[in-house]
């Protein structure tokens, strides 16, 4: 039930080295976001916040069917200090961690699955992004209505929190 800005949280839907994610409600445009949540004792951390604002900037740049889509950045002051935060698509789902868990992939949905995540690195290679953590915890395989089995999903790449921005030129 709390607030940020426009957005009310709903529940928390994931945990990782930067944070929480949350799935939430944008009032505004009436749809449903998750919000990745920089915790107030890391915003006090310069580098941990230039290494968020970094993750915003990379995916902002990209426009890929399968690399999530991010809606919103920003900052808010709160009792426990700032909160700062990214909004992108609620991507509905698992990872492949947890599908990888559950069965074993067909050769031919491995190789549809690879091809998706290959895709998607190629276009942030093409505005020089390198992910640099792509493991099956930060690749989503989206749930889907068919009923045939092994049928293969749509992936979209998350989590570009390291990811190199700019090589060849200094960085960035």
């Amino acid at each position: 039930g709390q607030r940020i800005n426009q957005y009310l949280i709903k529940e928390r839907i994931g945990v990782g080295g930067m944070g929480e994610v949350w799935r939430a409600e944008d009032t505004r445009l009436k749809r449903d976001v998750a919000i990745k949540v920089l915790p107030p004792e890391f915003s006090a951390d310069p580098k941990r916040v230039l290494r968020f604002e970094r993750e915003a900037y990379a995916v902002s740049r990209l426009n890929h069917s399968n690399i999530v889509t991010i809606h919103d950045v920003g900052m808010v002051a709160g009792e426990q200090g700032e909160l700062n935060f990214i909004v992108t698509e609620l991507i509905k789902g698992k990872t492949l961690r947890a599908l990888l868990n559950a069965r074993r992939l067909g050769w031919r949905e491995s190789v549809l699955i690879a091809a998706q995540v290959a895709s998607a690195l190629n276009a942030a290679h093409s505005v020089n992004i390198i992910h640099r953590d792509i493991k099956p915890e930060n690749i989503m395989v989206l749930d889907h209505d068919s009923k045939v089995p092994g049928k293969v999903r749509h992936v979209k790449v998350l989590d570009f929190g390291i990811a190199k921005l700019g090589w060849g030129d200094g960085g960035a």
